[in-house]
């Protein structure tokens, strides 16, 4: 059972804090529920409750989304942190430069994690300018099929 004293965080004091809403820390509690401990995801009709590691990962992913990252890209990043139980004026005052890996991590796998991570804003501008691309070639056939129906026209009158 989930105490008061383990878990002393409710939902909205986690978002007071982070400067977030109530349903974004919910979203992100269902999201990010494998960084998280069993008391910000309980069972069906239990109540939220977060203890300060938590407070530090929804400080992190709050962070993380702040710079535009992906659920994705910051699922990848939570998993090679370990976080730890610091005041929460810490966690918000001070953060923390270089993450802790966990032992279950291959030194390189986290580096390679940010590199994908740090791809993806790329791939995503990337996306937008296909997006674009694609409209003016739909616009050019239209105006070429135009270009031929007009001249067909004119051919057979």
């Amino acid at each position: 059972m989930v105490t008061k004293q383990t878990h002393p965080h409710t939902p909205a004091t986690i978002a007071k804090t982070i400067a977030v809403d109530v349903a974004t820390v919910h979203r992100w509690s269902k999201s990010f529920a494998s960084a998280l401990s069993d008391g910000a995801s309980p069972a069906q009709g239990g109540q939220r409750r977060y203890n300060d590691s938590d407070l530090a990962v929804l400080a992190e992913v709050a962070r993380l989304r702040g710079e535009g990252q992906s659920t994705a890209a910051i699922a990848n990043h939570l998993a090679g942190i370990v976080f730890s139980t610091a005041s929460p004026a810490t966690i918000i005052t001070e953060p923390t430069t270089t993450p802790t890996v966990a032992p279950s991590v291959a030194p390189g796998a986290l580096a390679m994690l940010e590199a994908l991570a740090s791809i993806e804003p790329r791939l995503q501008a990337l996306e937008r300018q296909r997006v674009k691309l694609d409209i003016v070639f739909v616009a050019v056939v239209a105006f070429l099929a135009g270009l031929l129906v007009a001249a067909l026209i004119f051919w057979f009158l």
